[in-house]
């Protein structure tokens, strides 16, 4: 989860967030008047964001399970699907 700062506590605190987001895996986005200007992130977390620009796109579900993977949500979704489907009675559906 990404924590919101001002910049005048980002300058204040600076050492310590850098710390934070390298060691603590935190991320910190960095405020002025409610204006996101910037971000403390750890160096994984960059070369990640670096990686995913220089990679060619990805189109239709590929996108959408690529979007999710490192996400819990993607694994509650498809929970749901195949329990919704295993309940539902407009069809017959086989789930084995």
């Amino acid at each position: 989860m990404t924590k919101t700062v001002s910049v005048a506590e980002a300058k204040s605190r600076f050492s310590e967030l850098v710390n934070r987001a390298a060691y603590g895996k935190e991320r910190f986005l960095v405020e002025r008047r409610g204006k996101p200007l910037g971000a403390i992130v750890s160096v994984a977390d960059l070369e990640r964001l670096q990686a995913a620009e220089s990679a060619p796109p990805r189109r239709g579900l590929l996108a959408a399970v690529g979007a999710l993977g490192e996400s819990a949500v993607l694994e509650t979704i498809l929970e749901d699907l195949v329990r919704r489907r295993a309940e539902a009675t407009d069809r017959v559906v086989e789930l084995e």
